[in-house]
């Protein structure tokens, strides 16, 4: 929960300090689509939970893994190998 006069916000391991964190503009940049497909994501406010669908490159929605925080998703999205790689570019 956030403490307006502390300027952090309680997490899950640790505090997360959010005194003048740096805001940067997200900007599109070149797309290569993993061979298992894509994600889309999105927040379900009324049952307060994260969504992450997972479609083929069919764009055929295959999966759609929930929870209440990104690291069991993402950890759930790893065991069922729904990705093959991981690019970044720089």
């Amino acid at each position: 929960m956030e403490d307006k006069n502390s300027k952090k916000i309680e997490g899950t391991y640790f505090d997360i300090d959010i005194d003048k964190p740096k805001e940067v503009e997200a900007e599109r940049g070149p797309w290569v689509m993993d061979p298992n497909g894509y994600f889309l994501i999105r927040i379900d406010y009324k049952n307060q939970k994260l969504e992450v669908a997972f479609c083929n490159s069919d764009n055929k929605m295959l999966k759609i893994v929930k929870g209440d925080h990104p690291l069991p998703i993402y950890y759930t999205i790893d065991r069922l190998k729904l990705i093959s790689r991981i690019i970044c570019s720089r």
